[in-house]
């Protein structure tokens, strides 16, 4: 019985092509209420089907929102054929990526897509339908050097949309004053970055 109550608490995720979506509105709702994921609404409304401003189910999630809820045990994974797995991230820029967002949403953040603002990650204080986002967040790594035009693009593009622009950066295990107490680097298996250990830089426009 009690096994049966576990796996209707679970997120139902259908992998339909490469695209992962939620289909039930009580998912949703837990994805939102007791996870801080937001993920974004693509389907079409009965109603107003010729309207682009609202959407509703299914529920398009980030690979990063998948890889959370699949480590976090919280929910299952299905394609087509059955269970499948998820194999997100792979790459070390998808580790970087990852291990920001695990950051941010660790540290309570409501978290959706940034490309819009140039950014990885748009990092809101509470669920993104009361309040607005606070930082623009772009995940790079520690050695990447940036030119002073670069730096202050992103400190006036966050300016005027009222944003902290936000460099997020992992540790590795080469770095010096990196020191992982609890796990120590050597059980580190993502491309050699430590695990969710993230050193962070915010950049705002001063100019008159």
């Amino acid at each position: 019985m009690a096994d049966e109550v576990i796996k209707k608490q679970l997120i139902r995720i259908r992998l339909c092509g490469k695209k992962p979506l939620v289909f039930d509105v009580e998912d949703v709702k837990r994805l939102r209420c007791d996870h801080q994921i937001v993920g974004s609404l693509v389907g079409s409304l009965p109603r107003f089907p010729q309207q682009n401003g609202f959407y509703g189910l299914p529920l398009l999630l980030l690979a990063e929102e998948v890889s959370l809820i699949v480590e976090k045990e919280w929910g299952t994974l299905t394609a087509l054929g059955g269970q499948t797995s998820w194999d997100y991230p792979k790459t070390r820029q998808e580790w970087l990526r990852y291990m920001v967002y695990c950051h941010f949403h660790q540290l309570g953040y409501f978290l959706t897509s940034g490309e819009k603002f140039g950014g990885d990650y748009l990092a809101y204080p509470g669920d993104p339908m009361r309040y607005h986002s606070h930082y623009i967040i772009a995940a790079h790594e520690r050695q990447q050097i940036f030119s002073p035009m670069e730096l202050v693009a992103m400190g006036r593009l966050a300016t005027n949309t009222k944003k902290t622009f936000v460099l997020a950066s992992p540790y590795t295990d080469d770095d010096d004053d990196y020191v992982d107490k609890e796990r120590g680097t050597d059980n580190i298996e993502n491309s050699g970055l430590a695990d969710h250990q993230v050193e962070c830089f915010s950049i705002t426009w001063a100019g008159f």
